[in-house]
């Protein structure tokens, strides 16, 4: 009877034990939610001072809508505009520790859609993109010792970073950019074509190029740090054309010419 009794007992102490989890557990489920109304209602506006306390500065004119689902108008980025950008936030992610957004931006220099995640172990993650953007905007950068002008256009696949670097990337990338630095110097315009992919934890992009003028080829490589070294290679087919690229920098070797810049990638949080 002693050990019948003590049976009940421990019974009856393990279902006092799981009743009192069972509340527990569905009080913080219904404090989770009541946190996600709360953000969910908060207005879009706070989104600009919220990013840049963590250290991203870029500024908008005007906001509308909600932390869950608004626009952003007037994006703007060191001094290069962005354009309007709305987005959508994922609740489902969240209870999966990851912040999940759809992106779209237009009327300025960033044109496309996208989906980016933020992982609660620090990854970055871009998805699903279509993407263009105007090199005319990123002043602060020169190719071939002149401006930027002409497009980028992107296709990712996906793209993710660490703060350890490159994880995983795979994207399709074309551009215009010598267009402009040829038909200046009496050559043919010519495209730029190729994809981006991991090295270790670097990101290398690239991207290749043929006219009747010749091949060129255009290798950058992004360490962790966000420094950079930009490689281009040429296989001229004309002299003048040879004697172009050596005024501006190139090295002749074995047939080909080469010249290398490198730098630091400027952010906006730096």
């Amino acid at each position: 009877m002693a050990g019948l009794q003590s049976s009940k007992g421990v019974l009856v102490s393990m279902r006092v034990r799981q009743s009192a989890l069972s509340r527990d557990l569905l009080v913080s489920v219904g404090v989770f939610f009541v946190l996600i109304a709360i953000v969910a209602n908060a207005p879009a506006a706070l989104v600009a001072p919220l990013a840049r306390r963590c250290g991203a500065e870029f500024y908008v004119d005007q906001a509308t809508g909600t932390l869950w689902k608004g626009e952003l108008k007037g994006v703007r980025a060191k001094g290069v505009m962005i354009g309007d950008v709305a987005f959508t936030t994922h609740p489902a992610a969240l209870l999966r520790g990851r912040l999940s957004l759809d992106l779209v931006s237009r009327r300025g220099a960033l044109d496309g859609r996208a989906s980016a995640s933020f992982l609660a172990n620090g990854e970055f993650r871009l998805s699903d993109a279509r993407l263009v953007f105007d090199l005319a905007a990123a002043d602060e950068y020169l190719i071939l010792g002149e401006p930027m002008t002409g497009k980028v256009r992107a296709e990712v696949s996906e793209l993710t970073f660490s703060p350890r670097g490159c994880v995983h990337a795979d994207a399709r990338l074309w551009t215009d950019v010598l267009a402009e630095p040829a038909r200046r110097h009496d050559g043919e315009a010519l495209d730029l074509s190729g994809g981006g992919a991991c090295a270790g934890k670097d990101l290398v992009v690239a991207l290749s190029g043929r006219s009747g003028d010749g091949a060129v080829r255009l290798t950058l490589r992004v360490t962790p740090r966000l420094s950079y070294t930009l490689l281009a290679e040429a296989a001229p087919a004309r002299l003048e054309i040879a004697d172009t690229l050596q005024l501006l920098g190139f090295q002749r070797s074995e047939g080909e010419m080469s010249m290398a810049t490198s730098g630091i990638i400027r952010t906006v949080g730096s």
